[in-house]
């Protein structure tokens, strides 16, 4: 019965079913759900997520339906697995294939964040135009989009994809973290095999290469505290 339920919750996040579709389940399966949200324990958590769910309009409240989903499964420490076929979905929808090494990265690691903040020094000449940003030597990150079929959620590679395409980044960059004004992203313009990492804005778009590819990148990351004291003073030697 738990394995059933699960699998219902699940494919509502991975959107294999509508927040509609999940509604007609929910309540055609009702005792299922009570027996597995609220179950013998009646842990207070769950139990008001279920329900909220009762009381909420399926047709109109698809992001709350979707959000009350995503904590239980939280809460509860339930993880979704990312397959290869799952991955394979995401490209699609993308429109280019994910370089291998992020995907093996991301496969053993599909979270958005690394464990500290890391810094990617920058060993080029920096033009003038992009000294403002990069005029110390350094970019500093603390996150990278993970893959989800969720697009909704924030700290997937599509949604990160949809809000730089509203930037007005060309369609062949594929941000891997961004805050709308500057990205960390995949460069696809020369090569779709295994494309560069760079550096790029969105007012004139203007980048610079940070890494030959994600498993470059990877092996330049340097520690945060290597590279900054805690006044935030550069305390790096190269």
């Amino acid at each position: 019965m738990k394995e059933k339920v699960l699998s219902i919750l699940i494919d509502l996040m991975e959107q294999r079913i509508t927040t509609i579709e999940f509604r007609d389940v929910f309540f055609s399966e009702y005792l299922s759900f009570e027996a597995v949200l609220i179950g013998e324990s009646e842990d207070k958590f769950n139990s008001d997520i279920f329900y909220r769910l009762i009381e909420l309009n399926f047709d109109s409240q698809a992001s709350e339906v979707l959000s009350l989903v995503k904590k239980y499964l939280n809460y509860n420490k339930i993880e979704i697995l990312l397959t290869d076929e799952k991955i394979k979905s995401v490209e699609e929808k993308l429109g280019y294939s994910l370089p291998e090494s992020y995907k093996d990265f991301i496969k053993n690691y599909n979270k958005n964040y690394f464990e500290d903040y890391s810094v990617i020094p920058i060993n080029e000449t920096i033009p003038d135009n992009l000294k403002y940003y990069l005029g110390e030597g350094f970019w500093t990150i603390n996150s990278i989009y993970r893959i989800s079929l969720d697009e909704n959620d924030t700290k997937s590679i599509l949604y990160g994809k949809s809000l730089a395409v509203e930037w007005g980044l060309p369609n062949d960059i594929i941000p891997l973290e961004g805050d709308g004004h500057t990205w960390l992203a995949f460069d696809y313009r020369d090569c779709i095999i295994e494309p560069t990492i760079i550096f790029i804005e969105s007012d004139a778009l203007l980048s610079f290469k940070l890494a030959e590819n994600f498993t470059e990148l990877l092996n330049i990351l340097l520690p945060y505290d290597s590279v900054y004291n805690e006044n935030g003073d550069i305390i790096y030697n190269r």
